[in-house]
């Protein structure tokens, strides 16, 4: 599941067949305290189901999201650290920040395609596209550390491509370090565009910037 450094401010609950983390951080400005799940391994027989997200998936969706980068994002020659990870999730996962998110999968926009993958009902990936001006964009892709290699990325996208108007380009924006990810959107049809760049957006708190790169499906 990737670096776990960043669990040494937590403590380990176990329920039933699922344990959890209870994050904290104490004596700090942004102190946060949040419990999240962190299902064991599974094992490649167990069922994976696709369906379009509901507000009751918000929490797995952030937890996914969260783990996904912890594993991905941290870069020692370019100085991006697990704490720079944990600081920009510290707000994901407030009573306050988890109602938004439920309130914008009960009413996404009609523009917007939203799937994820379970296994035993508990969320282990999930992909989001926005469709505006004739082009489809990839917002978020991820699928939990411990359950890749197992086609779930490629399940995910094809139920999403399914609801995407197939004759308009799909770009997707990712990390130019992120060799898995490129090399999974190769094997599903991507290109790279040759376009590089650093987002203001992604500056994270040691004022590193991550850089990206750009794919397309559908242009020939």
């Amino acid at each position: 599941m990737g670096d776990r450094s960043s669990r040494r401010n937590s403590l380990r609950i176990i329920f039933g067949n699922q344990y959890y983390y209870c994050y904290f951080r104490l004596a700090t400005p942004t102190s946060f305290f949040a419990i999240l799940p962190f299902m064991k391994n599974h094992e490649t027989t167990e069922e994976v189901t696709i369906s379009r997200s509901s507000p009751n998936d918000i929490l797995g969706i952030r937890n996914v999201w969260y783990e996904t980068w912890l594993d991905t994002y941290p870069n020692k020659t370019l100085g991006i650290t697990v704490e720079d990870i944990e600081d920009r999730f510290k707000d994901y996962f407030t009573p306050e920040s988890l109602e938004e998110g439920r309130a914008t999968l009960k009413k996404l926009p009609e523009n917007e395609v939203f799937f994820v993958a379970k296994i035993d009902q508990e969320v282990v990936g999930f992909c989001r596209v926005v469709s505006k001006n004739g082009k489809n964009r990839i917002r978020a892709f991820y699928v939990l550390p411990d359950t890749q290699g197992r086609g779930i990325g490629t399940r995910l996208w094809e139920a999403v491509r399914g609801s995407l108007e197939l004759e308009n380009p799909t770009y997707v924006d990712l990390a130019d370090y992120n060799k898995g990810a490129q090399a999974f959107y190769e094997k599903i049809g991507f290109e790279d565009t040759g376009k590089r760049w650093s987002d203001p957006e992604l500056t994270l708190a040691s004022g590193v910037s991550i850089p990206e790169m750009e794919m397309v499906l559908g242009i020939e």
